[in-house]
């Protein structure tokens, strides 16, 4: 089997839509599928490369949002479309739109994803409090993408619902993201400038609607402050911010970027994970956590899924309450039984999420897609 993989960008690491298409194709490689990837950035086996752009009104934002546009064209899009046996395009972008028009008049089967919400590009250009953009948003991706494909692939139901709720017709499949296989349920022993703390560990973008902000507030209001640890684990335009925020309330929280093998190694002795963001169509963070046997705390926002990572009301907050979060914080570090006993029942949990179950469903569509067409 041979995919057409369009996607803007691949190469922007810190953003989690383009780390989970990363994962799918190392997952789909390893189980001998063929994929052509267009897309910008760096040249590599597999890719064809489009010129990249940013939109001039907007092209300071979407720097610092880590994402690159790109222009398309149309006669490779041809090229790589007629050798393919399936098209999944990933983002509702100018290159997407193209995209799905030229597979639609190609009578190629097509799978286009849900990986943006239209809030995540509000809160980069400072405008997320104009909900009539929103819905203008919502209205043009579906109108002139969700609306064109053979199946919509929904990174949970809680985006599968936001896509219905606004006019999406086609059918939609809900598949994770999936935990990626560096990720293993490890419970490992605190390193030593670490071991009389109580750790709390946070990872994912720096951004406004990521609101890190909010636990470093939480963790400086504990009763246990002083024997906690915050660990902050990232990049991006805010990190200044929380530099500075950290420096006046919560002075020894560590912010920090780490590699893949230090985040590995961080989800594997930390105590209790804290997810804060407004905005999250699934969230990786949370899969990272829970699959390495972590108990998160979750914000419980309107445009975000994350709570369904949630195994009961201990690991959930209202988005934005800090006293809450700090209220739930304490409770888990005076009840370290409980904890434990949440750990197992955390790993357990998280394996429907595991990335040989997600492969699995990922060629699954694709085959459905294929014999509808044949």
């Amino acid at each position: 089997m041979h995919i057409a993989l369009v996607a803007e960008s691949m190469d922007r690491m810190r953003v989690g839509a383009i780390f989970s298409l990363n994962r799918y194709v190392t997952w789909l490689r390893e189980r001998g599928i063929k994929i052509t990837i267009v897309t910008t950035g760096t040249p590599g086996e597999g890719k064809i490369i489009l010129d990249a752009f940013y939109p001039w009104y907007m092209k300071n934002a979407f720097k610092e949002t880590d994402f690159v546009f790109a222009s398309p064209d149309r006669t490779i899009l041809t090229n790589v479309f007629s050798n393919a046996d399936v098209v999944h395009v990933a983002f509702p972008f100018q290159l997407g739109k193209a995209a799905v028009s030229l597979a639609r008049k190609m009578n190629k089967p097509l799978l286009a994803s849900f990986h943006v919400q239209p809030e995540n590009l509000l809160y980069a250009i400072n405008a997320e409090k104009i909900i009539l953009l929103r819905l203008i948003m919502y209205k043009m991706f579906i109108a002139s993408y969700f609306n064109k494909a053979d199946l919509v692939h929904c990174p949970s139901s809680f985006a599968a619902d936001e896509l219905a709720g606004n006019g999406c017709r086609r059918p939609m499949k809900v598949i994770s993201n999936g935990i990626p296989t560096n990720i293993k349920p490890i419970r490992i022993p605190k390193p030593a400038e670490y071991k009389d703390y109580f750790i709390i560990f946070c990872h994912g973008r720096f951004a406004r609607e990521k609101r890190q902000c909010d636990l470093i507030d939480a963790v400086a209001q504990s009763h246990y402050k002083d024997r906690i640890k915050l660990i902050i684990s990232g990049m991006g335009p805010t990190e200044s911010a929380l530099r500075e925020q950290a420096a006046k309330v919560c002075n020894d929280a560590v912010i920090t970027y780490l590699s893949d093998e230090e985040l590995v190694r961080h989800l594997q002795f930390s105590d209790i994970f804290v997810h804060s963001s407004l905005i999250d169509l699934e969230s990786l963070s949370c899969l990272e956590a829970i699959g390495s046997g972590m108990v998160p705390l979750i914000a419980k926002a309107k445009a975000s899924a994350s709570t369904q990572f949630a195994l009961d009301d201990r690991s959930i907050f209202p988005v934005g309450d800090i006293a809450t979060l700090t209220k739930k914080i304490d409770y888990w570090f005076e009840n370290r039984e409980e904890l434990q006993k949440m750990n197992a029942k955390y790993i357990e949990f998280s394996k429907q999420f595991s990335a040989d179950k997600i492969t699995d469903e990922v060629i699954s569509v694709y085959e459905q897609l294929l014999r509808k067409r044949n």
